[in-house]
């Protein structure tokens, strides 16, 4: 993202908007409910012979769109990052202009696909962007840690893994931190965790519009194509084998899916054991020698 948001930059007076969209969620809204109204609201907003008139008049070329979820106090919070390429930066009146009209269009079909309706001040927010990062406030909540730094365009989008909730507000892999709590606390979690995975499985998380790609010299590559390109064949890789009745016992437990993945990434390979029966094999150039010797 970050090559698409320098090759527009580069363009004689490239810039871009960045919106947020969100819709009213309570406690018992279940989260498919809430992404289903928020994503079928936007792809409504932005069809049709108003959004081509609204978009050529503020001279949008290309959007990227990623979901993000929370969880609060008050229930599931999906809400929607758009990254607009336009042509030229809007001036404040006509920034307001277009956030009155996006507003208006966002609250009609967020109650038309089953939302519930967003506040005019803040179902909406627009805001610039320049430079390559993001210079808004709003956003800053996304990193708790360090409120002052700025942030590239492409880690706001994607890096979701980078991203801590707001306060009370939690990102899906904060779910999985169990420390402190309690064995029903601990049970709320494992079920929330659940359920956000269950709800996003298939779904996408970051859109590109057609074109941006291919207009900005980026090409897409496969993961079959990542796969080859990896030094497998020059590096010892240790795979780990777990039976399928084995996996099926922890597969629905983020508490044990989390430890294997912290015990993988340390490399502490034999501990895996502890926690699902598995048996660890150490491949490459390396070891070959090794058994050759």
């Amino acid at each position: 993202m970050t090559t698409a948001s320098k090759w527009w930059e580069r363009r004689e007076g490239g810039a871009f908007l960045f919106a947020t969209f969100t819709l009213r969620h309570r406690l018992d809204d279940s989260l498919e409910q809430n992404l289903d109204a928020l994503t079928q609201a936007f792809r409504s907003l932005i069809m049709g012979a108003p959004w081509k008139r609204f978009a050529a008049r503020h001279g949008i070329r290309h959007q990227i769109k990623a979901v993000e979820v929370t969880r609060g106090e008050n229930g599931w919070h999906p809400h929607l990052h758009v990254l607009w390429f336009v042509e030229r930066a809007l001036s404040d009146v006509q920034r307001r202009e277009a956030r009155a009209w996006l507003s208006a269009r966002w609250r009609r079909f967020v109650v038309k696909h089953g939302g519930r309706l967003p506040s005019d001040e803040r179902g909406v927010d627009l805001r610039d962007v320049q430079h390559g990062n993001v210079v808004s406030l709003y956003l800053a909540k996304l990193q708790e840690h360090d409120r002052a730094r700025s942030f590239k365009i492409g880690n706001e989008m994607a890096r979701l893994d980078l991203k801590k909730g707001r306060l009370d507000s939690l990102t899906p892999f904060e779910l999985l931190d169990f420390d402190g709590l309690d064995e029903d606390e601990r049970e709320e979690r494992a079920r929330l965790w659940v359920e956000w995975v269950e709800t996003t499985r298939g779904r996408r998380a970051l859109t590109w519009s057609r074109g941006l790609k291919a207009a900005a010299g980026i090409e897409d590559v496969d993961d079959q194509e990542l796969a080859d390109d990896e030094p497998g064949d020059e590096v010892d890789v240790t795979s780990v084998a777990i039976r399928r009745r084995d996996w099926k016992r922890v597969q629905n437990d983020p508490a044990k899916l989390c430890r294997i993945l912290e015990l993988a990434e340390a490399g502490r390979w034999e501990r895996i054991s502890q926690v699902v029966p598995c048996s660890a094999t150490r491949c490459g150039p390396e070891s070959a020698r090794a058994e050759a010797a």
